[in-house]
């Protein structure tokens, strides 16, 4: 009798644990409920290798391959996947301060895989995917947080997804991605204001899941993969925009597509990613001086298709799935740059 009961209570245990780690990984967004967040910052640091990070207030909707841009010294976290596969609309919208999230209206249609930018003093969502069969869109949103109203604007020449974008001297660069062609090596330039797109030197090598930014005028465009996490790359190659051209850079230390990219005034810094078997900690810094890359600390939690964004000299890398393939988090972490 009492051996019977033991393996009851046993059995609960095990499935309240498997329980509470799957609505944890697996929950679905919040849906219509107001979405702040405050006083979540964690008293947590991770110290390796000199840095620290810190874990601030986790992003209200947990979700992978979401996309981010730095407006306004606020971090913008847009659309994404769902554990459950729901292609997302939401925008959530992180203030380092206050380390609090709002919500703000979400984007007009669903997009995950697209690419996020701020330029003007509003936030551009370019292309990405549309719903579970990965259906490449070429729509341009624009958010005015003047009026916290969503706009339509000059449409991608053709539909992409997984691309990347930045923005040099007001004009947005567009490059990389899957188009129905396959995968694409297009480098495109907008400037807000304009009638139409306009194609510019085809980047070397074609690749999405890629990690893009720009520092003064050239584009950066590192690591991705050519169709699976099979083929990830190691490549660096940068746009010089007054010679219409394309340098070759030194390979990125490690290999891996999935990343998410960004610059500060000299650093290039891609984070995360995800090969077939594994996510990637790694954070590795290009500096544009000495034309060399070198390690930052790594990530305390490992990560794909994430998005990241530099506030105050402070990297914040923000959600993504800690497996390859469909998983997701709300997993909100700061490094402070040398």
């Amino acid at each position: 009798m009492i051996r019977t009961v033991w393996l009851r209570v046993g059995f609960i245990i095990v499935v309240v644990i498997i329980g509470g780690y799957v609505w944890y990984v697996y929950s679905p967004s919040l849906g219509n409920i107001p979405l702040v967040r405050s006083g979540d910052r964690t008293q947590i640091t991770v110290t390796e290798g000199g840095g620290s990070w810190e874990v601030r207030a986790k992003m209200p909707t947990k979700r992978t391959e979401v996309s981010s841009a730095v407006l306004k010294e606020k971090i913008f976290a847009v659309g994404g996947l769902s554990g459950t596969s729901r292609t997302l609309a939401t925008v959530e919208v992180y203030d380092p301060v206050a380390d609090r999230w709002s919500r703000v209206a979400d984007i007009p249609e669903p997009r995950h895989h697209a690419a996020v930018v701020a330029v003007g003093g509003k936030l551009y969502v370019i292309g990405g995917y549309a719903g579970i069969r990965f259906t490449p869109q070429n729509d341009v949103f624009v958010f005015d947080p003047a009026t916290e109203l969503w706009s339509r604007d000059i449409s991608l020449p053709d539909p992409r997804g997984a691309h990347g974008a930045a923005v040099i001297d007001g004009a947005i660069y567009v490059v990389g991605g899957v188009i129905d062609g396959g995968v694409s090596a297009d480098l495109l330039r907008w400037r807000p204001g304009e009638v139409q797109w306009q194609q510019l030197a085809a980047m070397p090598t074609s690749r999405e899941h890629l990690a893009v930014a720009s520092i003064g005028n050239e584009l950066l465009v590192a690591g991705g993969r050519q169709g699976s996490p099979a083929n990830n790359l190691a490549t660096l190659e940068i746009f010089e925009v007054e010679l219409d051209a394309w340098r070759s850079g030194p390979d990125v230390p490690t290999a891996r597509g999935g990343v998410t990219g960004v610059a500060t005034d000299t650093l290039f810094i891609i984070s995360g990613g995800e090969s077939t078997t594994k996510t990637f900690d790694e954070v590795e810094a290009y500096d544009l001086t000495t034309q060399a890359w070198h390690s930052l600390p790594p990530l305390p939690t490992a990560r794909h298709g994430l998005a990241s964004g530099v506030v105050d000299t402070v990297l914040y890398v923000i959600g993504g799935g800690r497996r390859p393939g469909l998983s997701v988090s709300g997993m909100n972490e700061s490094l402070q740059l040398p």
